[in-house]
């Protein structure tokens, strides 16, 4: 295998989805400065039956479509836990990557203790925050292997690889998702928001008392309900009907505990796309917060490395408007020779920093376990957390403070228990 082959077989994009695997083998020259449903439009008006790629967080600058020259697309195998994908499996190793987190786990801290103080002054009702662990690729690992690793370490997640630069300019994005945005198949649409999270435990009494104390969890019953509030207001313009149930499921990954909600409704117009649909969706308040605009403007202001495709759609629409869009989480991007791996974690205004460390933490190991990969030994302490420097002491002038923000007030979600019931993804 080549060492530059970015996915496996040599194709230009993957997505294992739910119910099927599409994988994409090379590419149309496109206008990449159109807008993306232009793209799309003009993509099928020539033929295309299939256009694919990651929408990007911010999809008018980041959006990266590939229109293929062929495709072929299998049906996803799923049995209970286990699933299947077309691309051959390849034996697990020790890919030699040694990860550095940017920005580091207290200066982390640092950021979410800032966005605490906009929250708990009212300016945000939620934000979700993300940092990276970098590394640098050794020149004999082939980018396809790292690719493979993770689909065969994730077989029921959606899977995504998509080979997004050229020659000067090799990257690629690839994950493994445990989130639907939305799926369209005829008029019938689905979303499957996860939103309050912990970390698994290899000890099963311990697992299940944490999956227990998440289903119970004030403030993650709050999180998740923003989700699913933001969720079912944008899809009901769309939709003649519209199923929202009153309380989350408790859903598995091999890293981690979500709360989960299925969100299911009938479409009232019948050409409406899925790629609209998702363009409608995103951000949601799973990868953005409460309110919209103001929290994307705090992720901008606060973050030190911008996302890119990190947290935007990823996934495909085909010429009758069906298809399906996953989030791009647990996700890393190859860039030249450098691997960047992303995490985020909900914050709301009683969620703790050291927690939101530990949250990112685990969300990290789904990339780590699959690429033979130790964990960063600079993970803070709770007490190191709580005796940090002032927020932005670290880095004067880097942000701008969220509390120099002119944020708009949004009402609080209404919070109601919920039962633990298991949930397949």
């Amino acid at each position: 295998m080549s060492a530059l082959a970015p996915i496996p077989g040599g194709a230009s994009a993957i997505y294992r989805g739910s119910q099927r695997t599409v994988v994409a083998f090379g590419r149309r020259r496109t206008d990449a400065t159109a807008p993306v449903l232009q793209r799309i439009a003009a993509a099928h008006d020539d033929g295309a039956p299939l256009v694919l790629g990651s929408l990007g967080f911010d999809p008018a600058h980041d959006a990266r479509l590939i229109v293929p020259e062929r495709v072929a697309t299998t049906e996803t195998a799923r049995d209970g836990v286990r699933a299947r994908t077309a691309v051959a499996a390849t034996a697990a190793r020790d890919f030699g990557l040694r990860f550095v987190p940017e920005p580091e786990a207290h200066v982390f801290g640092e950021i979410v203790g800032e966005a605490l103080d906009a929250l708990r002054s009212g300016r945000l009702d939620k934000v979700v925050l993300a940092r990276t662990l970098v590394a640098d690729l050794p020149p004999d690992v082939p980018r396809a292997a790292l690719v493979q690793a993770l689909f065969d370490a994730n077989p029921t997640a959606f899977g995504f690889a998509f080979d997004l630069g050229t020659t000067a300019d090799p990257r690629v994005f690839f994950g493994a998702s445990p989130e639907l945005l939305i799926r369209r198949v005829g008029t019938a649409v689905r979303s499957v928001p996860l939103a309050g999270s912990l970390p698994r435990s290899a000890d099963p009494e311990v697992d299940g008392a944490r999956a227990a104390a998440l289903a119970a969890s004030t403030k993650d019953l709050g999180e998740h309900r923003f989700v699913v509030d933001a969720i079912a207001a944008a899809l009901e313009p769309f939709c003649r009907s519209l199923r929202v149930p009153d309380r989350p499921d408790v859903v598995a990954t091999p890293t981690m505990w979500h709360l989960g909600t299925t969100i299911e409704g009938v479409l009232d117009d019948p050409t409406v796309t899925s790629a609209e649909l998702a363009l409608a969706l995103h951000p949601t308040p799973a990868v953005g917060g409460v309110p919209t605009a103001d929290a994307v403007a705090a992720i901008r202001s606060l973050e030190p490395v911008p996302r890119g495709p990190f947290a935007g759609p990823v996934g495909w629409t085909d010429v009758t408007g069906d298809g399906e869009w996953a989030l791009g989480i647990r996700s890393a991007e190859i860039v030249g020779r450098t691997i960047r791996l992303f995490a985020g974690a909900g914050i709301v205004a009683d969620s703790e920093p050291e927690r939101e460390i530990e949250e990112t933490g685990a969300k990290f190991r789904t990339l780590l376990r699959a690429l033979g990969a130790a964990e960063p030994v600079s993970q803070m302490s709770v007490s190191a957390v709580r005796g940090a420097s002032a927020p932005g002491s670290s880095e004067p002038g880097a942000r701008t403070p969220v509390s120099q923000m002119s944020m708009s007030k949004s009402s609080a979600p209404s919070v109601e228990p919920v039962a633990f019931r298991s949930a397949a993804k």
